[in-house]
């Protein structure tokens, strides 16, 4: 022992205290004269005092700086004298309220318990291994998660029990064994750069799962609302080119430009639903108008409308009859027979069909009556099945159409179709103008029902022209453009909303945050490719139920304006969820400001005792 102990004591203490407050640790220096004696029974005399710096390392204010930035709470945990660990606080920029291990054997103050008094403390000084363990647990307690760096074998308890373990470069084997993470560089400023680069990959993937939430809502609804209101088709083949093209080039935003969440973050499932689900009905609605509006109006002028047809054709059916087919002689006293309008043409000779004709009419009209509930129903068949194609002369021809509509569906002698010696003197004479083929039972001496045969299939994906100008297409050319159309607008709205989905965390608008050029590459080589398939088509492959026709330059202009403009609305759509679901900004955040801390601290929630137990007995 000292022989001058006490006569030194206060004097070597306060050097102690002194150099602890520096940051210094005191290594005490004695000599013994009394020879070779065990250490413990010799009588030694201190000489002095060597003050020991061990600083922490030129990056480490910096890094622990960065990671209070970023919404970690940062607490020291040493075994150091607390003036020690206090001064190393104040070097690092940390607050300094620190506490000693004595605070386990006391009770804390009235309304806290252990666990949120040692969650409000920043640092923690004079501590044993088993002291660093029960730090980390009763953290967790709180639902905290809570990562811990260690070097020595006194860490591995901590380093096990912790959400996240991280040895640093220089650890013992024994850290290394019970860490999650083993750093093989020197500093911790490789953490900062973890947590950075692993939020940027979320919030990519956050943003990737908002775009692929909101185009499923708007595919399942845009063409479910078109097939049941308008019984329109989509082609299966449109939507596997959107997948590929849109959905393939999409995945370049993994090397998005994004900023790192100030704060910790998760997938926040309402927001993400509810902003997904809003921006989708968004874009349905773009779709559905620009669909109605085009198909209810003149908007295919420039390339002919049916409705100027339907004039032609209906007034040239009505003018035909009227002109050429007004008498029908059911007998030989030339009464008019009503319904059978056009029978036998004017200027054929007068002749008798008699009373077995008269009944075989009168049969076939109660069949087709007990059949079809209307005659587009019956003409629809007949196109479906039948009729092949309409001459396509200088003008809709009624008369062409009728004969082709006679000999298509008027059965000859024994059975047999007539051919090029057919006339329909021959029909009327023979009592065959009105047959059965198959299933099919057709009217061909009802100017009405021969009118709509005509008005029905010149919508039958066919292009009239008049004065050898086109001036319609067919129902099924109409909407083979219009799939055109709106496919164009599809995957050209469709797929600009990842500039307003990546930016839904903030509140910026789209165009105020650069993407990465590679993100920018792969929307205009998607839209390139769509815009040359809406402008051509496929050329009415793959069928002309789900024919795509090309809507050519002008509509394809017209579908990038229309997805621009309705682009903007979705900002503004974006600003007002946020604010929605965000009005109490700090309650919906994982940490709030506070003052007398110096840095973020975490709100504290309920925790079951189920799940305290589950925390404490992890392992790793």
């Amino acid at each position: 022992m000292d022989v001058n102990a006490d006569t030194l004591r206060v004097e070597v203490e306060d050097r102690i205290n002194e150099f602890a407050s520096r940051g210094y640790r005191g290594l005490g220096v004695g000599i013994s004269r009394s020879g070779d004696v065990p250490v413990e029974e010799c009588e030694w005399q201190m000489i002095g005092l060597l003050p020991l710096f061990d600083p922490p390392r030129h990056d480490t204010a910096d890094t622990v700086k960065k990671a209070i930035a970023l919404g970690i709470a940062v607490k020291m945990v040493t075994g150091d004298q607390k003036a020690i660990a206090v001064e190393t606080c104040r070097q690092l920029g940390m607050p300094t309220n620190i506490l000693d291990t004595s605070f386990f054997n006391t009770a804390p103050p009235p309304g806290l318990n252990l666990a949120q008094m040692i969650y409000d403390t920043d640092g923690f000084a004079q501590v044993f291994p088993e002291h660093k363990f029960e730090i980390v647990k009763h953290l967790q307690s709180l639902d905290k998660v809570v990562g811990m760096t260690g070097d020595g074998v006194n860490d591995a308890p901590a380093l096990a029990q912790a959400d996240i373990g991280i040895a640093v470069d220089d650890a013992t084997d024994a850290a290394r064994a019970a860490s999650d993470i083993v750093l093989v560089s020197p500093g911790l400023s490789v953490i900062i750069t973890a947590i950075r680069m692993s939020r940027e990959i979320f919030l990519r993937m956050k943003n990737y799962a908002m775009y692929s939430i909101a185009m499923t809502v708007r595919i399942v609804f845009t063409f479910g609302i078109l097939t049941v209101a308008w019984n329109w088709y989509f082609p299966p083949i449109l939507v596997v080119i959107l997948a590929i093209l849109n959905d393939g080039t999409i995945l370049t935003i993994s090397k998005d430009n994004v900023v790192a969440s100030p704060h910790p973050d998760s997938w926040k499932l309402r927001e993400v639903f509810i902003s997904s689900i809003t921006f989708g009905l968004w874009l349905t609605l773009s779709t559905v108008v620009l669909f109605a509006v085009i198909n209810n109006s003149s908007g295919f002028e420039s390339t002919g409308v049916e409705n100027l047809c339907a004039s032609c054709m209906k007034n040239e059916c009505h003018d035909f009859f009227q002109d050429q087919y007004q008498t029908c002689v059911m007998d030989n006293n030339a009464t008019g027979c009503g319904e059978m309008t056009g029978s036998v043409p004017q200027a054929a000779s007068v002749q008798d069909v008699g009373s077995f004709r008269e009944s075989a009419i009168n049969a076939y009209w109660t069949q087709y009556q007990e059949k079809y509930d209307s005659r587009s129903q019956l003409f629809e068949d007949l196109a479906d099945v039948h009729l092949n194609s309409l001459p396509n002369d200088a003008k809709p021809s009624a008369e062409a159409a009728y004969n082709q509509y006679v000999y298509a569906y008027t059965l000859g002698v024994g059975g047999a179709a007539y051919e090029g010696d057919y006339d329909v003197f021959t029909a009327a004479q023979l009592g065959k103008g009105v047959e059965f083929i198959g299933n099919d039972e057709v009217p061909i001496t009802n100017e009405v029902a021969f009118c709509d045969y005509v008005w029905g299939f010149s919508n039958w994906n066919q292009t009239w022209t008049r004065n050898n100008e086109m001036i319609g297409p067919g129902i099924q050319r109409k909407e083979g453009v219009l799939r055109s159309l709106v496919y164009l607008q599809v995957s050209i709205s469709g797929q600009a909303l990842i500039f307003v989905t990546r930016t839904a965390g903030s509140n910026n608008w789209f165009f105020a945050e650069k993407p990465c050029n590679l993100l920018l590459i792969a929307f205009v080589f998607a839209q390139i490719v769509a815009s040359v398939i809406g402008w051509i088509g496929f050329g009415g492959y793959p069928t002309d139920r789900i024919a795509v026709i090309g809507c050519g330059g002008g509509y394809t202009l017209i579908a990038w304006l229309w997805a621009i403009v309705w682009q903007f609305p979705l900002d503004v759509i974006k600003f007002a969820v946020n604010y929605m679901l965000t009005k109490n900004t700090y309650a919906n955040k994982a940490f709030t400001e506070r003052i007398n801390a110096g840095h973020p601290t975490m709100t504290h929630s309920v925790v079951s005792n189920a799940q305290r137990s589950i925390r404490a007995s992890r392992t790793v």
